[in-house]
């Protein structure tokens, strides 16, 4: 087991007990899938190894370090609608330099964690779909200079796509939909160039 990659997980635990992955040395996928039970996943020592979590109808699931892993370059979190995205406001705020997010029907969100702003200058694909009630900050976008694929849908709340949209030079695909609120505020008509390969708004 110790040489084990990818590991997913389904539990009926509410807590996971450390040991269980510390000597996992070479994991480096970790999935939960429907762990109905799962309130915490919250260590003291950190998991070197994991490249990619995910959290998928974790319907318990309160809250979240991302401290304990350094290496992290995916992070996808689907219906789990109890966690508490500010991963319950962790000090320091984690400095992450994940490529990829994907935050996925989350009714209860109102606001983009401060995390994200710090995991900006890496990522590279960042997706939200079903986030009615987010209110999204538009200037947080254009701090993601390495972003290839930006993907929104479901989000009801007003909000406009930043100006300097333009800065956005890695863009390939670019996808938006089901944003009724959405207004485009004085975008730069550069932005739509032959770079991006797919436009859908």
């Amino acid at each position: 087991m110790t040489s084990l990659r990818c590991l997913s997980v389904t539990s009926k635990q509410s807590i996971l007990p450390y040991d269980e992955f510390a000597c996992l040395n070479h994991l480096q996928t970790l999935s939960f899938h429907n762990c109905d039970n799962l309130e915490f996943f919250l260590f003291e020592q950190q998991l070197p190894s994991i490249e990619e979590l995910y959290f998928e109808s974790c319907e318990s699931l309160e809250c979240l370090s991302l401290n304990i892993f350094p290496k992290l370059q995916t992070l996808f979190i689907r219906n789990c609608q109890m966690l508490d995205m500010s991963l319950n406001n962790e000090r320091p705020v984690p400095k992450l330099t994940m490529k990829h997010l994907y935050l996925m029907n989350f009714p209860r969100l109102v606001t983009l964690p401060r995390w994200v702003a710090c995991a900006a200058g890496t990522l590279e694909t960042f997706v939200i779909n079903d986030v009615p009630n987010l209110q999204m900050d538009p200037e947080c976008i254009i701090t993601m200079t390495h972003l290839k694929r930006l993907h929104i849908a479901g989000c009801h709340q007003p909000f406009s796509l930043p100006c300097d949209m333009c800065c956005l030079t890695a863009l390939k695909y670019f996808h938006i939909a089901d944003c009724p609120e959405l207004y485009f505020k004085n975008v730069s008509s550069n932005f739509v160039s032959t770079r991006i390969k797919s436009i859908f708004i």
